[in-house]
């Protein structure tokens, strides 16, 4: 989903730098004329206004989600299948293997479960993420997104 709200933009990007271009009156008309693909930008901005509604609609649904966060909680739900750990590592990349919510340390790093690292459903979506750990008692805080 992240690649196609990037294509997106780029779209947007070229409809933006259109009007210009278009402040002659002959270009639209040739423009109309040639049966060019229809990867060219749209002449007129209001011609494409469908394909702007769609990008505010995603786009906010994209902030939604960011915005939507539950408060931090003990609990673990049933559809946390799995953790990805995301400790950096020597080489300064970082791990991002998926392990089972039964293990708390890393299969590849052998680095403990913590703060940063994202518990993921069996499809491997983000449903959490670790924002605390109690380093006396080792208790997890889960900050759950809102959709379920």
């Amino acid at each position: 989903m992240e690649g196609i709200e990037t294509t997106q933009a780029v779209v947007a990007m070229d409809i933006s730098e259109d009007p210009e271009p278009s402040t002659e009156p002959t270009k639209p008309t040739d423009r109309a004329n040639t049966s060019e693909p229809s990867a060219s930008p749209a002449s007129d901005p209001r011609a494409s206004s469908p394909m702007m509604e769609a990008d505010d609609s995603q786009n906010t649904g994209g902030k939604i989600i960011e915005v939507k966060k539950t408060k931090p909680t003990l609990h673990v739900r049933e559809n946390l299948g799995y953790w990805k750990c995301s400790q950096t590592l020597q080489d300064g990349s970082t791990c991002g293997c998926y392990n089972m919510m039964a293990f708390k340390q890393c299969k590849d790093c052998k680095s403990r479960r913590g703060v940063g690292d994202d518990g993921t459903d069996a499809y491997g979506t983000k449903i959490a993420k670790i924002v605390h750990v109690n380093n006396e008692n080792g208790n997890e805080f889960w900050q759950y997104l809102i959709e379920e």
